[in-house]
């Protein structure tokens, strides 16, 4: 049972992919955008992992990446 809660608390602080912004990479938090969903930035609606909405540490915005322009970690 403590292991279990120990993995859990330590994969909370994990990022999961990378992604290149006009400032360098940057790690964080995202997910691959779903089939048809609506991409405000880039005004269309999506394929099925086209996009990444992308979270910088400390972050509570999410922000459109092309997929060309992240990578998983």
């Amino acid at each position: 049972m403590i292991t279990i809660f120990l993995f859990g608390v330590s994969s909370a602080y994990a990022y999961n992919f990378k992604c290149q912004s006009r400032n360098g990479w940057a790690p964080g938090n995202g997910r691959y955008s779903y089939q048809g969903e609506w991409v405000d930035y880039f005004k269309v609606y999506a394929k099925a992992g086209e996009y990444v909405l992308f979270y910088y540490p400390k972050g509570k915005k999410g922000y459109w990446f092309p997929r060309n322009k992240c990578y998983e970690i």
